[in-house]
């Protein structure tokens, strides 16, 4: 014999009806709302039986029902009364010096409030990729070739990102890139844009959602992924997928194939750049 499912009414409704109701009711009108509860999901559904009981127990706050205050409510509330009185009375009377005490006050929490702001937005750098936490880059040391203070730099040979797989079973995937500024031409229209070479693996590692396209959009060569403002900016309303774009790489003008659109990268992402 399967024994009935009991379902319980929402937490905050209920904390809320004991809250307010005299306790010498408490015990009789919740299990009234208890029954009436587990009757309308049978009826209906579990969502409606919640949201007809929060409807309920709002109806039921009402004189008769609600709690009479303590006297040291009473009394909470005739000192705090009497302080904002005082409070008051001091501020007409010193109308300067009240004036510069909030003026600073204001001022201090919003200075709080826009450092709390800029320190939420540095530490998200970063964070939207899917990995990472995983994500791990790698840096050479070049003993006796110190640049601004360091010799320490984020630049590896070529052979790397294929070795590092072969060589180390913990590694996922690898991609290298290289920051470059190539001169578009698409009909009339040329412009130098800032874009990345990357391997085909980048997406892999780094996780800027498609609009149109895959992750496997760097597979084959000459191929060129764009932001969505850099198609617009160039296509306006045209479905660009397929269609070859005039890239001047190391002044040699290369036609490259159009194989996705990304959305445009977040300002919270140290790289920064409006093709691939």
């Amino acid at each position: 014999m399967n024994n009935p499912v009991i379902y319980r009414p929402p937490k905050h409704a209920l904390r809320f009806f004991q809250w307010f109701c005299r306790a010498d009711l408490v015990e009789q009108i919740e299990g009234d709302l208890f029954e009436r509860f587990q009757g309308e999901v049978e009826q209906t559904s579990l969502s409606a039986a919640r949201r007809s009981y929060c409807w309920q127990v709002l109806l039921l706050f009402r004189p008769g029902i609600i709690r009479s205050v303590h006297s040291q409510s009473l009394t909470n509330i005739a000192m705090w009364k009497h302080n904002f009185i005082s409070s008051w009375r001091n501020f007409k009377r010193n109308l300067a010096y009240g004036a510069i005490n909030i003026f600073g006050l204001a001022i201090g929490l919003s200075c709080v409030m826009l450092i709390a702001i800029f320190v939420k937005f540095e530490l998200s750098y970063d964070t939207f990729h899917e990995n990472y936490e995983r994500i791990y880059r790698i840096a050479k040391e070049d003993p006796g070739n110190y640049y601004l203070g360091t010799n320490q730099f984020a630049v590896t040979s070529a052979p790397l990102v294929k070795a590092l797989p072969d060589e180390f079973p913990e590694v996922e995937h690898a991609t290298q890139i290289r920051k470059e500024e190539c001169l578009f031409a698409v009909g009339d229209s040329k412009a130098y844009e800032d874009g990345i070479y990357a391997t085909q693996d980048f997406f892999k590692v780094f996780t800027f959602p498609f609009l149109q396209g895959s992750d496997e959009a760097l597979v084959e060569p000459n191929s060129i992924v764009l932001t969505e403002s850099l198609v617009r900016k160039y296509f306006q309303s045209e479905d660009p997928i397929g269609t070859h774009i005039t890239v001047d790489m190391d002044s040699k003008p290369t036609e490259l194939q159009i194989v996705g659109v990304i959305n445009d990268v977040p300002t919270n992402s140290h790289l920064q750049f409006d093709y691939l």
